[in-house]
């Protein structure tokens, strides 16, 4: 019997694209810009469209994390806009469908903003603005299997009507246009401007509100003639609607003031209501009334396409046909993000090498903050919270004329401004602040301003459950393969096999990497309470102190910690890599066996590192030891799946782009698709030199 064909699944992702700007809309309407846009038009009148549909923040990395994990910031980890990634226990919908055997694809503009982040785990395939190289290939691969596309589209982000991906030549002509007739209007020299980027040409100039707008709608008219026209085209061809899913969305919109309208890390109702369409067999044309957020759309389709999942706690998305009533969550890191304009270059970008360069400049502030009012219809409005040094006593008039004017900032006169304040004045308002950055204590995120007496807010209520108990506990995770199940069955006999012949001459090797802390769980979890061997450099990161010491208090280890620091007086740390780790990692590990009595020290050994330790097997007899390796046959992937299924804490340098952890001097971010590309190189040439002296 032939398997029945799975449905594609095609998320199109337009950045900034405000839902109030469309047919329809509250702006759209009051200010007569009536866009022409008839390919989007068209395209959503075969779709259901949510017409409350809200972003889970104002930032494109953060959005996009709720979109491909249906949580909310709290739980995915990716709260700020670049020093952190995406948490390593959560699933996304890319591994999630390639795990049911989709071709899994992530195409878009801008790949700074994903891969650094953690946003393109689970991608097979990545292209950056190549339309027609991409469909080259999706034509290609969708007649043998199903295909997940995520599509993210940057034409209608500043600088509005410029696209990183012309699909005609004359598709930027008038974007070109627009700025030599403002820099003429202006009575600029647009001569000097010529040879610029784009983004410096656009932010050279002083927009007033009304010129910011138009020329967003400009943008938007510009991108539905050409690029979506010519992609719309292409879908209607290749994913007909009877056998896939295809949902549109703005990540999130533009930010509208008294004086300024453009990109901002704000919560204000019209930058997180975005457009979301969906086309699908259980999706009826027409408008939908109900709150939804982008977090819905991955339980939507795990629901609608049946995949496993081992939930520990759930989505705090759900089904977007889900009509009851409930509130809804969105927040914001205050970050202070600087970019050098004069090059138009973002603050992230890629060398020749392919590698992605932060700046050290970037910086994220402990501050982000939320007001809510909850409106009668169901719907939540939002707006920005200054930074905590600027909090002050304010009265529940205050704070509702605050929202007011942060919700539109272009009242035609004050009289219908204060018609408006009356409206909602009666409604109240909530604070919600956080206080401080913490990995490993997410309860401590919250402190409230202005909670009710009986504490039955729903706002507060959300927060408590977004904030109770252990992060990873609370996100759905992918179930264990069989395949995985084996190995880790075979690593738990070696667990029994190990303590049975060696205890209580046995210790376990814990460096603060993830590796070992997959062997560390496996015997804690066999009742070992033995000793813990930390061989300490002393230049190791910052970060794996603080979290080895968080481990021995979370799981009340016996930890003995090693240091030559008689060889620390004597070298020049990594400059001979051979003799530095013998003597700064090879002597104190030889001091610890004799020191406790060792005949056996277990570590995080896995044969697919190096070639130096291809050959390794479970039990390997050294001339003082024996070297045990429980997790010797598991893979990186193995390890990390294993670390989610089990909601384990991990080192935070993992979500910074690291993907093994030596000491500082030798250890850098990832730069290539090995997993040890980041390790000092001519020390990885001369690893099985090492281990023959006695290295790990």
């Amino acid at each position: 019997m032939k398997p029945e064909k799975k449905p594609h699944v095609i998320l199109l992702s337009v950045d900034s694209l405000r839902g109030d700007f469309l047919e329809g809309g509250p702006f759209w309407q009051s200010r007569d810009l009536r866009l022409k846009i008839p390919e989007l038009y068209s395209f959503s009148r075969g779709m259901s469209r949510f017409t409350q549909a809200r972003s889970t923040t104002s930032y494109t990395t953060t959005a996009h994390a709720g979109v491909l994990t249906g949580l909310y910031p709290p739980q995915h980890g990716l709260r700020a806009f670049y020093h952190h990634s995406l948490d390593r226990r959560v699933a996304t919908l890319a591994e999630m469908l390639r795990a049911q055997g989709y071709e899994t694809i992530l195409s878009t503009d801008t790949p700074e903003l994903f891969v650094p982040n953690g946003l393109s785990r689970g991608f097979e395939k990545v292209f950056s603005r190549d339309d027609h190289k991409l469909w080259g290939y999706l034509h290609r691969v969708c007649q043998e299997k199903p295909v997940f596309l995520l599509a993210h589209f940057y034409d209608v982000h500043q600088p509005y009507g410029y696209s990183e991906y012309p699909i005609v030549p004359e598709a930027n002509d008038w974007f070109f246009n627009a700025m030599e007739q403002l820099h003429q209007d202006l009575g600029t020299s647009y001569g000097a401007f010529k040879e610029s980027s784009p983004y410096h040409m656009f932010y050279s100039l002083p927009y007033d509100v009304e010129t910011s707008i138009r020329l967003y709608a400009r943008g938007i008219e510009q991108f539905d003639r050409y690029r979506f026209a010519w992609w719309r085209g292409q879908i209607d061809r290749r994913f007909p609607a009877e056998d896939s899913y295809v949902f549109l969305f703005g990540d999130h919109g533009q930010a509208i003031y008294p004086k300024f309208f453009g990109h901002g890390a704000e919560l204000l109702d019209g930058v997180l209501h975005i457009p979301l369409w969906v086309r699908g067999p259980e999706f009826s044309p027409g408008e939908l009334h109900h709150p939804v957020t982008s977090a819905d759309i991955t339980p939507t389709l795990v629901r609608l396409l049946d995949i496993p999942l081992d939930h520990a706690g759930g989505f705090n998305g759900r089904h977007l046909l889900e009509a009851s009533p409930r509130p809804l969550y969105s927040e914001y890191w205050k970050s202070q993000v600087h970019t050098d304009t004069r090059d138009g270059l973002p603050p992230i970008r890629q060398d020749d090498s392919g590698e992605f360069l932060v700046p050290s400049d970037l910086e994220t502030k402990n501050c982000i903050g939320q007001r809510r009012v909850d409106a009668p219809d169901g719907t939540a409005l939002v707006e920005n919270e200054p930074d905590l040094a600027d909090l002050a006593p304010e009265s529940p008039r205050d704070g509702v004329e605050r929202i007011i004017r942060g919700l539109d900032g272009t009242f035609e006169d004050g009289e219908s401004f204060l018609k408006t304040a009356q409206q909602v004045e009666h409604l109240g308002w909530q604070t919600v602040v956080l206080e401080k950055l913490s990995q490993h204590k997410p309860q401590d995120y919250y402190r409230f301003n202005d909670e009710p007496a009986d504490g039955t807010h729903p706002l507060f209520d959300l927060a408590r459950q977004l904030h109770a108990g252990s992060f990873a506990r609370q996100t759905p995770v992918l179930p264990l393969s069989e395949e995985l199940q084996g190995k880790l069955r075979r690593a738990r006999q070696t667990v029994e096999a190990a303590l049975k012949r060696f205890t209580p001459h046995l210790a376990v090797a814990f460096t603060g990497g993830k590796d070992s802390l997959v062997v560390l769980h496996l015997f804690h979890q066999a009742g070992f309470r033995g000793p813990v061997i930390n061989i300490d450099t002393t230049v190791e990161f910052p970060e794996i102190y603080a979290y080895r010491n968080h481990l021995v208090e979370l799981w009340g280890m016996d930890l003995h910690v090693f240091t030559n620091h008689e060889a620390l007086n004597e070298i020049v740390v990594a400059q001979d890599k051979e003799h530095c780790c013998h003597l700064l990692k090879t002597l104190p590990l030889q001091q610890a066996i004799r020191e406790l009595g060792l005949q056996a020290v277990a570590t995080g050994v896995r044969r697919d590192e190096s070639p130096a330790r291809a050959q390794e097997t479970s039990f390997s007899p050294r001339p003082d030891h024996m070297r045990v390796h429980p997790i010797v046959e598991f893979t990186e992937q193995d390890v990390w799946t294993y670390i989610a299924h089990e909601g384990l804490p991990y080192c935070p340098l993992y979500d910074k782009g690291y993907r093994s952890l030596g000491c500082l001097p030798c250890t850098q971010k990832a730069t290539g698709p090995a997993e040890r590309s980041g390790r000092a190189q001519d020390k990885e040439q001369i690893m099985q030199r090492l281990r023959e002296h006695g290295y790990f």
